[in-house]
């Protein structure tokens, strides 16, 4: 069951009414009411959920013809979120922090690429230092782990998207045309174990924008995409306008251009962060030419549960 929870500071109140929905709600559309309960309730248990999936709450107050609404309320019924920290130490369920975990805990570099079986890329010096870490999030009700640094560099985009580790779960039919009519539809969704087979993650890459296909190249394209959510909030500075209002979750430095899922036109890839920069700076490489030592994959997994 999920506890939704309320503060109502006026007076005269006839009663409240939930609206829950999978998707943020908008109060000029609003669903169907969940529950309606008495002036003096400030929380409703809502035991019709299902586990491990976001709900998006609502509670609106009446007071005869005026009608107050509260905020969207990202709520989950996550029992248990996989390894590492169990409870959120900032934000939502939204976008939420639960913490680090050392690289030893979850995969290392070496195994990682030995799982995947992965050939292309040199592993970096930093990705097997003491303070190399996994961190750990939930966006959007997805479960998601980031090493604190790139783990390989002198690794291109085409070699990552044969290896099938861009896209994950996405459907074919929302990739950009690029890679589909150039090396044909490359299966990505790449699945790793540990712990004896008791959990299992989609091995794939961050990205910059919410949806893959779009080749824009203006700041708004980059809204809302993992980079500018999860990673620009974890390191110390970020160039992109704060658009979605979180807090400052870590205080990683910066360092190398992360390659993201994403193309910006018909033959380049997009590249996040830059050496000493921001990690949410935005440029622009050639999807085959760039496996310098300068460009690398930060791998993201995604509990699968």
């Amino acid at each position: 069951s999920i506890k939704v929870e309320w503060v109502d500071p006026n007076s005269g109140t006839t009663d409240y009414v939930i609206y829950r929905q999978d998707t943020p709600i908008s109060i000029e559309s609003l669903p169907a009411p969940l529950a309606i309960v008495p002036s003096s309730a400030r929380e409703y248990i809502d035991d019709t959920v299902v586990r491990n999936k976001l709900y998006h709450y609502v509670v609106a107050s009446r007071k005869g013809a005026d009608i107050a609404y509260t905020p969207n309320k990202p709520i989950a019924y996550m029992p248990y979120t996989g390894p590492g920290p169990q409870d959120i130490k900032r934000g939502d369920w939204g976008f939420g922090y639960f913490g680090r975990m050392p690289v030893s805990e979850l995969f290392t570099a070496q195994e990682l690429k030995l799982g995947i079986g992965l050939t292309a890329g040199i592993e970096i010096a930093a990705a097997s230092a003491a303070d190399a870490v996994w961190l750990k999030f939930v966006h959007k009700g997805k479960i998601i782990f980031v090493p604190s640094c790139i783990f390989y560099n002198t690794i291109t985009w085409e070699q990552l998207y044969k290896a099938g580790l861009l896209f994950g779960a996405i459907p074919s039919s929302d990739w950009p045309d690029y890679p589909k009519t150039t090396w044909g539809i490359i299966p990505q969704n790449k699945i790793l174990t540990r712990y004896n087979g008791d959990h299992s993650f989609i091995v794939r890459t961050p990205s910059s924008r919410v949806a893959t296909n779009i080749t824009g190249t203006s700041i708004p394209d980059y809204v809302g995409g993992e980079f500018d959510t999860i990673l620009a909030y974890a390191h110390l500075t970020r160039s992109s306008p704060d658009t979605q209002g979180y807090k400052q979750v870590d205080d990683l430095s910066n360092g190398h251009y992360n390659y993201s899922c994403d193309i910006s036109s018909s033959a380049s890839c997009i590249y996040r962060g830059n050496n000493g920069g921001s990690i949410d700076t935005v440029g622009y490489a050639g999807v085959t030419s760039q496996g310098t030592a300068f460009y690398g994959w930060r791998p993201l997994l995604e509990l699968i549960f």
